[in-house]
């Protein structure tokens, strides 16, 4: 082994597998470690981003459930039980539609256990092409479920 007695760490080898940090110091680089196999007793960290090298399909045969890995376009995938298969948030877009002369409002509201994640909307004039106007005056969220757009004209229109 070796031993660097100021700072009482160093490496030594106490079977024929592992080399062993002394006193379990931490071993720092601004290099690579590199292995077969990099395995972490505890949480796994990264400063950056982790960069997934190898590729799959949804569908193909994988060897322990729950490695993660990635499609060659980067949708992210999760082996399960044997099969890989692609992560997905259960997204639902809902919409809201209605017809009046002024002032008209919508409001779209989540499903039941769902919650809004974004919303937005838009006016339009029902009248003959090139013909009225329509403003959105506002788009916001009313709550943790509704998106409210509202918009004024003096035509009738679709929001």
């Amino acid at each position: 082994g070796w031993l660097n007695e100021a700072h009482g760490g160093g490496f030594y080898m106490d079977d024929n597998d592992w080399i062993r940090s002394v006193n379990n110091k931490g071993i720092y680089t601004g290099g690579q470690l590199k292995g077969g196999t990099v395995r972490a007793d505890g949480r796994l960290s990264t400063g950056e981003f982790l960069q997934l090298d190898g590729t799959a399909q949804p569908g193909w045969e994988c060897s322990t459930t729950g490695l993660v890995g990635r499609t060659p376009e980067g949708t992210l995938l999760s082996c399960q039980n044997g099969h890989w298969r692609a992560t997905s948030a259960n997204v639902e877009i809902v919409r809201a539609e209605t017809t009046a002369y002024r002032w008209p409002h919508a409001t779209a509201r989540c499903p039941a256990g769902k919650k809004l994640v974004g919303g937005g909307g838009n006016c339009r004039s029902l009248g003959p092409p090139g013909m009225g106007w329509a403003v959105l005056v506002g788009s916001q969220p009313i709550n943790e479920t509704d998106w409210l757009v509202h918009c004024d004209t003096p035509e009738r229109q679709n929001l």
